[in-house]
């Protein structure tokens, strides 16, 4: 009677999937990698483990499953049961560095020790995505710290690019809470429109067209609002985006807070 260590393990077929973003983004955008390891069957796996090697281009925000550990640019999961047709999906969740350049590889592969895989050729997958070319385009608000009670003021955006290539398709982005934003002046080659309005808030979206390298734009907007008897502040913000990756997509943003003067009685 042959010995039971020595009996032929059952087999079972694993396979891993990796589904991701699109085979092109911009630096400092969040993409989101979908690993699925399955078993095809027909035995049941009790120690079903996921590796997945990361790039240097990405950085790593969230993991939907905490058991999963991420050290040195490598994401292992620990080793789970999976009966036959049963699957269990992690999510990556990371941002594109700044600097990423080229193109980044994403690979995944699985394995178990208590089954025999009859087709290791799915046990491993890999996905490539190319980062899209980056210039550096920066936005300022210039706005008054402080204005009197007259319902009207004035600030101005200013959005720059500062290369090194040039920068397509330039959105703005404008909301102010608690006041009801002008679009400026027509400008060639610029466009406004309200992207959004409700109560507390207004929010214009404009096209600022291409902006070659060292280009830089001023528009300027007026926000109207209703002054009271008390102390008020009015709050802005603003954020640029291009076809392109942004090299400093810290300097994207901006706002502004501008308190309101104190309506005040004539003397009798």
């Amino acid at each position: 009677m042959a010995d039971a260590a020595e009996q032929p393990l059952a087999t079972a077929d694993l396979r891993v999937e990796l589904a991701g973003p699109a085979r092109r983004v911009k630096t400092g955008s969040v993409v989101d990698y979908a690993v699925r390891l399955r078993n095809v069957g027909p035995a049941a796996v009790t120690d079903a483990a996921t590796v997945v090697r990361l790039p240097r281009g990405i950085a790593v925000v969230e993991i939907s499953d905490p058991a999963c550990r991420e050290r040195g640019r490598t994401l292992k999961c620990p080793p789970a049961a999976l009966a036959a047709g049963m699957s269990r999906t992690v999510h990556i969740l990371g941002i594109v560095k700044p600097a990423a350049r080229g193109s980044y590889r994403v690979q995944a592969r699985t394995y178990a020790s208590s089954a025999a895989d009859p087709v290791l050729r799915n046990n491993m997958t890999h996905r490539v995505t190319k980062v899209a070319p980056s210039t550096d385009v920066a936005v300022r608000l210039s706005a008054p710290r402080r204005v009197a009670a007259k319902g009207r003021l004035t600030f101005a955006v200013t959005v720059v690019n500062r290369g090194p290539r040039p920068a397509r398709r330039v959105r703005l982005h404008l909301g102010a809470h608690g006041a009801r934003l002008t679009a400026p002046w027509k400008r060639r080659g610029t466009s406004c429109r309200v992207a959004d309005e409700r109560a507390g808030g207004h929010f214009l979206k404009c096209s600022l067209g291409t902006l070659p390298v060292g280009a830089r734009r001023t528009l300027y907007f007026r926000a109207r609002f209703s002054p009271s008897g008390r102390v008020l502040a009015q709050e802005y913000a603003v954020t640029a985006s291009q076809t392109l990756g942004d090299s400093r997509p810290i300097n994207n943003t901006a706002s502004a807070r501008v308190r309101v003067a104190r309506l005040t009685s004539p003397a009798q």
